[in-house]
């Protein structure tokens, strides 16, 4: 039986290689006695700071050497399947993305290995740039591909491609790393070698500990605000129609009413509104959305930015419409028996929803305040898991607490909600902002003719608050005066 190509013994020769440059090292002697690392401090341009540099600096090594391992990997491995191959070594980089460049001398093919493009490009299926043309004649190559490290789908890269899923370049001669090792290799191959570098770049990931959590700045906080918005109108809600709360349960028409409160009432804008409850709920999102790849971090914090954001909503409803019973001491479970045993509170739930429901509502604060205390009394959050059933629980509480009671349009304002902000202008502003550079196609009712135009940045947009205000809207014209209107 023909011996199996051994990745694990290169692979774990790249993780020690890696290991080396991670490990913190003792400051070289002339850095030192120089005072180099005043002299960086001084550096003008300085939009990433030492640690960012110390980060890039590590997995731009990792990134050589890994590239380094499979370069080796592949002529080998070639060599192992009685391919005969030789490496060309250019002076120039034919590319910018350019690995390396092999030649298969069994079928007097180039194989030109890249990364990934910066953009989506052009190219004719049957003609190769005159670098290109220039490599295949000085080696006598009669075709060409070009492979990508990408695990599959390198053809989308490709404008103009085809197709015809039993060509795996759809077309073109651009393929996958996967493409390759099948092609040369066959499947069996593949799967072994998937295996082992997926494990790889997890042990690596895991060393070098890295990851990116974005700064929360107040214009990234505005910005975020629209995440959380789709977050709001994306969560399956529909899943409470199989959570009981003690013996009561909620059916699709009761569902349906609260949902309609909720949506097409936009009551769900109180939580992108200005009270602190928005606040936390929003702060929750980011650093949940920025600390998902983290490990062995405490992060009850997030978790708590849920439990605090539904708890100061339930106190702000309850204060708005003055319920019997309320103190600013009341905690979760005192509001809870507030919103269930005060006849005085009786129709602070909406009239239209059934008994059954109105029960519903009641029972899962209690439920909801059970669950926040077994979570926080005595133990820290390290499971992802369970941050994940906290937000489920906090979307849910909020879902039937905004869609579930009734508020005034007076009550709601003093709960921070405002649909001003959301008119149809504004989201034409905020889109055509977003979109700009791409190109609109203009349609005007005073009898002008359509018109092509790219849409323009906003320069004069600005924070007000928690909201963008933006100056218009702004079209360039696609014309060789190319005026802005």
């Amino acid at each position: 039986m023909e011996k199996q190509f051994n990745y694990k013994f290169l692979f774990d020769q790249a993780l020690d290689r890696i290991k080396s440059v991670r490990d913190p090292r003792a400051t070289r002697a002339d850095l030192s006695d120089l005072r180099w690392h005043d002299v960086e401090k001084e550096v003008v341009f300085d939009f990433e700071g030492s640690t960012l540099r110390k980060y890039k600096n590590v997995t731009d090594a990792a990134n050589s050497i890994s590239v380094s391992c499979l370069h080796f990997m592949i002529i080998n491995l070639m060599l192992h399947y009685g391919y005969q191959v030789s490496e060309i070594k250019l002076k120039e980089q034919p590319f910018k993305n350019h690995l390396f460049t092999l030649v298969n001398k069994t079928s007097n093919e180039l194989l030109i290995f890249k990364s990934i493009e910066e953009c989506p490009f052009w190219k004719l299926p049957d003609k190769e740039p005159k670098n290109v043309q220039d490599m295949m004649k000085a080696v006598d190559a009669k075709s060409c591909k070009y492979i990508y490290f990408l695990y599959d789908n390198a053809y989308l890269q490709l404008v103009g491609h085809n197709d015809d899923e039993t060509d795996p370049g759809r077309g073109f001669n651009v393929y996958s790393i996967k493409d390759f090792f099948k092609l040369y290799f066959g499947d069996e191959e593949y799967v072994r070698f998937e295996a082992c570098l997926k494990k790889y770049i997890k042990d690596a990931n895991d060393y070098i500990g890295y990851s990116s959590i974005k700064t929360l700045s107040k214009n990234s906080l505005v910005t975020f605000r629209k995440v959380t918005e789709y977050e709001l109108l994306s969560f399956p809600y529909e899943d409470l129609m199989s959570i009981n709360a003690k013996q009561y349960d909620l059916s699709e028409t009761e569902f349906n009413k609260i949902k309609d409160q909720f949506v097409d009432e936009k009551r769900f804008l109180v939580m992108l509104g200005n009270g602190d409850y928005a606040e936390s709920l929003i702060t929750a999102e980011w650093l949940r959305d920025s600390m998902k790849r983290a490990q062995a971090i405490d992060l009850t914090a997030i978790g708590m930015g849920y439990f605090k954001a539904v708890e100061q909503l339930l106190y702000e409803i309850l204060k708005v419409n003055n319920c019997a019973g309320l103190t600013e001491e009341s905690n979760l479970g005192a509001m809870a028996h507030v919103f269930k045993d005060n006849i005085e509170n009786i129709d602070l739930i909406r009239s239209d929803l059934i008994f059954r429901t109105r029960r519903y509502i009641r029972e899962s604060i209690f439920d909801y305040k059970d669950l926040r205390n077994g979570y926080l009394h005595r133990h820290n959050i390290h499971e992802w898991e369970k941050i994940e059933h906290i937000r489920q629980a906090s979307l849910n509480m909020i879902f039937l607490l905004l869609g579930g009671c009734n508020l005034s349009e007076e009550k709601l304002h003093e709960l921070g909600y405002s649909e001003e902000t959301y008119t149809d202008y504004y989201r034409l502003c905020e889109y055509v902002n977003f979109h700009s550079g791409e190109l609109f196609f203009l349609d005007f009712d005073d009898g002008r003719e359509e018109q092509m135009g790219f849409g323009v940045f906003d320069r004069n947009a600005r924070l007000d608050g928690n909201k963008t205000v933006f100056s218009g809207v702004f079209f360039k014209e696609l014309s060789e005066e190319g005026r802005v209107w």
